[in-house]
This record gives C-alpha cells, structure tokens and sequence, in this order.
C-alpha cells in the first residue's frame, strides 16, 4: 500500500508472528527480530518456574528448595542488569556477565563486575557447590 519494507520488528517472545512475517512477506527471509529485553527476561523466569514444577524427573526436591521464587526473581535482576550494562557494548561480556548470574545470586563473587556487584571477589557465603551437586545450576544453565 505504502511501500514500505520492515527491516526489523521487536517480539515479545511469541515465535508464530515472525514465522508468519517469513511466510507473508515475500521479503521475509530479510527481516530481523528483536527480542525485546524485558519479554526475554520475564519468559526466562517463567521458564525457570515451569523448570520446577513441571520437571520432577529431572528436579530433586534439594534442588526445588534451592531454586526458590526469590531466586528467580534474583536471576532475572540479574540478567535485567547485565543486559542493560553492556545495551551498547561488547557482546562477549554480556555472554560472560549472563553465564555468571547464576554464580552471583548463589554468592560466588569470584567472576562479578563492579558495575552489578556489591561483593566481588567474595566467597565466604557461596552456595556454588550445593547448587553444583543438586544439578540446578546445569538445570538454569540450560545443559
């Protein structure tokens, strides 16, 4: 109608609206999603609360008792922080700030950064290697 080409869109985390823009739009293949922060970041606690009630197979009760509501919401402020630390910088260290989230909200400050944590370098309270032996850490890591 207008001409016009849509070169990105941002997504709230639902799939089926990019792949019908795919299927659509002749030039589909060349639009780019963009997952918005804030969808990404709540679909990631979802997952984790799905993760406990839905995987009891793969999910000890040590583990659910590790994994609280509390926990969740410190590893989405967590991942909220990291994302909004590095919006324009090296996409390396937001991968390195993400994959440490869990070490911080366990309290194994070894790899944190000033810019999100109070404690670096503090190791004295950690729970890394209960959540390590309960296997939630693989479970939050997603492997």
């Amino acid at each position: 109608m207008h001409n016009l080409r849509y070169k990105q869109f941002i997504a709230d985390g639902d799939s089926c609206v990019y792949a019908k823009i795919q299927q659509i739009v002749p030039y589909g293949a060349h639009v780019t999603k963009m997952e918005c922060t804030n969808h990404a970041i709540k679909n990631y606690g979802k997952r984790l609360h799905t993760l406990l009630k839905t995987d009891t197979k793969n999910v000890s009760a040590a583990a659910r008792k590790q994994l609280s509501p509390k926990v969740i919401v410190g590893l989405q402020r967590i991942a909220q922080k990291a994302v909004y630390s590095n919006a324009h910088g090296d996409i390396d260290t937001l991968i390195q700030d993400l994959n440490n989230g869990p070490n911080h909200v366990f309290n194994q400050h070894t790899v944190c950064k000033d810019y999100y944590c109070d404690s670096v370098g503090d190791i004295s309270n950690s729970q890394i290697k209960d959540v390590q032996f309960s296997g939630i850490l693989r479970l939050i890591q997603g492997k």
